[in-house]
């Protein structure tokens, strides 16, 4: 229906999550990846499924998809994953582990208004991220639309 959200907008597709899992290159057991924003469990659960991450966490507001995607990592693989039930504003982010910690951070902000965009991102960049992913609100091609941002040394994004 036009006009009107469904409950799988912003969903990310298998083809999206392999190019995400192309884009971010060589993942390591060291690494940490957090995905934040909405329809983020199928990225947690493919991260923990298909690379060496050490963890793979996310946080996801609404709670039935937060318990899904817990209940089918667990039962699919033995890797390390943590699905926050929660607000990505009141979560912070950037001062407790193990968020803190990410190296590799996916962001969708499909339903993110500027206000909590701009606090999300602000967040984020107080980690010691060292590849970001960061898909914009209310696009249609998701994988033409991926922008891959490192952090330099003296702290400001390079595209």
């Amino acid at each position: 229906k036009a006009g009107v959200i469904h409950v799988n907008a912003g969903e990310v597709l298998p083809k999206a999550v392999a190019t995400i899992l192309g884009t971010i290159g060589p993942v390591v057991t060291e690494d940490i990846f957090l995905a934040v924003g909405s329809e983020i469990g199928n990225i947690v659960a493919q991260i923990a499924l298909q690379t060496p991450a050490q963890l793979s966490i996310g946080v996801e507001i609404r709670s039935v998809l937060t318990s899904l995607s817990c209940i089918l990592i667990k039962r699919y693989s033995n890797a390390e994953s943590l699905l926050k039930n929660g607000d990505a504003k009141t979560c912070d982010l950037s001062t407790q582990p193990p968020f803190y910690h990410a190296a590799i951070v996916y962001l969708n902000s499909f339903f993110f208004v500027d206000e909590v965009n701009m606090f999300v991102l602000s967040k984020l960049c107080l980690l010691h991220v060292t590849r970001l992913l960061y898909r914009q609100k209310r696009i249609a091609q998701d994988i033409d639309l991926l922008a891959e941002v490192t952090f330099a040394p003296n702290g400001r994004w390079n595209k």
